[in-house]
C-alpha cells in the first residue's frame, strides 16, 4: 500500500520536520489517496477499512510523537484530521447534497434516478408477489 510507505518515509523525517510540516506532507501525499473515489471504495464494511484506520492511527502518532498506546481519538482532534469513517461520512453527506441540489454532472443524477425506478420496481414486485390469493 502507498500510504504505508508514505508513514515510513513520516516517521523517518519527524525528527527533522516541524509538526506543521508534517501535517503538510499528510495532506499532500497521503490525504489524495483517503478521498479519491472514496464514497465509492470505502462504503463497504467497518471492518474493510480497519487497516487504512490503523495506518492512519500511526500517522497521527508519529506526528505527535506519541506513545504508541495513546489514545488516537484526542490527537485526530488536536490535528483537525478526520478518520477514514467520518471522512467517509462526510464526502458522502457532501455527495448527497449535491445530488439534492442538483450540482451532480446529469450522469450521476440519471443513474440514481435509474436505480431509484428498479428499486421501486422490484418493491413492488416482490409485495404482489407476497400477498396472498383469495
Amino acid at each position: 500500500m502507498k500510504i504505508s510507505k508514505m508513514t515510513g518515509a513520516m516517521a523517518k523525517a519527524r525528527h527533522y520536520l516541524p509538526c506543521k510540516t508534517l501535517l503538510i506532507l499528510y495532506n499532500t501525499m497521503i490525504y489524495p489517496f483517503l478521498t479519491y473515489c472514496n464514497t465509492i471504495w470505502a462504503s463497504t464494511y467497518a471492518t474493510r477499512l480497519q487497516s487504512i484506520f490503523r495506518i492512519q492511527k500511526k500517522i497521527v502518532r508519529i506526528v505527535t510523537f506519541s506513545n504508541l498506546k495513546d489514545d488516537s481519538r484526542p490527537l485526530f482532534e488536536s490535528l483537525k484530521i478526520l478518520d477514514i469513517y467520518k471522512l467517509n461520512t462526510c464526502l458522502t453527506a457532501l455527495f448527497m447534497y449535491s445530488y439534492h441540489h442538483n450540482k451532480l454532472p446529469t450522469f450521476f443524477t440519471e443513474q440514481l434516478l435509474y436505480n431509484q425506478r428498479k428499486y421501486t420496481f422490484l418493491q413492488h414486485t416482490i409485495k404482489i408477489k407476497d400477498t396472498p390469493r383469495i
